[in-house]
């Protein structure tokens, strides 16, 4: 089945329809035998959704051009960074060159756009209906979704609702990044205690593409371009706060898998680093690490030895062969 998604999404690639990749879902849920397996049927959906997102990607690269041929988007493209003195003809050697969509582009990315929101409303009404004490499949299914919102939908989304020539409204912005936190939050509440790495990656967000949204946002209860450059340091230092309350101390659990359900052999090879998770403790090194960097780097002598506090408490049992 994720053979046939994958196929129809290579042949089908300039009229694919999404629904014909979430029928394919909808024949193997149909066939019975992965009715017990909410692995396999939150992978299924989540191969779907790819397929559809690649036609979406590719489809918005057609926007962009090197030399007058298109640029899709799994090709590599430089930083364009030009050294002084540089010959004019040189230095635009390998840039690319980005024009808007026609109409009809524009229009069915929108669509896509929509489908794709859909897909993910539909795993979840399902799944997690379906499985609701699947807590490890709930923060899984809702880091994936964090990850395509902050990175392609709320983007384009923000792109696609742009007019010619007016700058974007402030309170749509807003939305979109309101969107992006809510997945994040639901990802980081949906196990407890929550995994290492899924904070991680909310922090992320929250230290980089988070200030883009506050420096050109419009709302009153938003700081101006100033203030939103402290205001994402406190934004994060309390992301890493919440992080340290959450998470389990080390070695009180070697992983944050469900007992209850046993991931396939074959979920090893074919969905590895999307279906299992990374030892907990060593994950929850990295986290520490990188909140005691955080403080060294944009904090003071006193946060940092609260943060540094924090991290003894955490790591007090740590197993150091563990992350060896």
């Amino acid at each position: 089945f994720e053979l046939r998604m994958t196929t129809l999404g290579l042949v089908s690639l300039s009229n694919l329809e999404p629904d014909n990749i979430g029928s394919v879902v909808q024949d193997a849920q149909q066939l019975g035998f992965l009715s017990q397996s909410p692995e396999a049927l939150l992978y299924l959906r989540l191969v779907s959704i790819m397929v559809v997102k690649r036609k979406l990607l590719s489809l918005v690269s057609q926007g962009s051009n090197l030399y007058q041929s298109q640029f899709d988007f799994d090709q590599e493209e430089g930083m364009n960074i030009t050294a002084a003195g540089r010959k004019k003809n040189k230095a635009t050697a390998g840039v690319v060159f980005y024009q808007k969509l026609n109409d009809s582009n524009r229009e069915e990315a929108i669509d896509l756009v929509d489908d794709i929101r859909d897909m993910y409303d539909e795993a979840d009404s399902f799944l997690f209906k379906s499985f609701p004490k699947w807590d490890e499949g709930r923060r899984i299914f809702w880091g994936h979704r964090a990850s395509t919102e902050a990175s392609v939908l709320c983007p384009l989304g923000l792109a696609l609702q742009q007019n010619d020539g007016e700058s974007m409204d402030g309170e749509i912005q807003a939305s979109d990044d309101n969107e992006v936190i809510r997945c994040y939050e639901k990802m980081v509440k949906a196990q407890k205690p929550c995994h290492p790495d899924a904070w991680r990656e909310y922090l992320k967000y929250v230290s980089s593409t988070h200030l883009q949204y506050l420096a050109n946002g419009k709302l009153p209860r938003n700081p101006d371009r100033i203030g939103a450059v402290p205001s994402v340091i406190r934004k994060t230092r309390g992301l890493y706060n919440r992080a340290m309350s959450s998470v389990r101390k080390a070695g009180q659990m070697s992983n944050t898998q469900n007992p209850s359900i046993s991931p396939l052999s074959w979920m090893n090879t074919s969905i590895y680093g999307l279906m299992t998770s990374r030892d907990t403790d060593a994950a929850l090194f990295d986290l520490c690490r990188e909140f005691v960097e955080f403080e060294r780097n944009f904090g003071t002598e006193e946060s940092v030895s609260r943060a540094v506090d924090l991290v003894r408490s955490k790591l007090a049992d740590w197993n150091h062969d563990s992350v060896a």
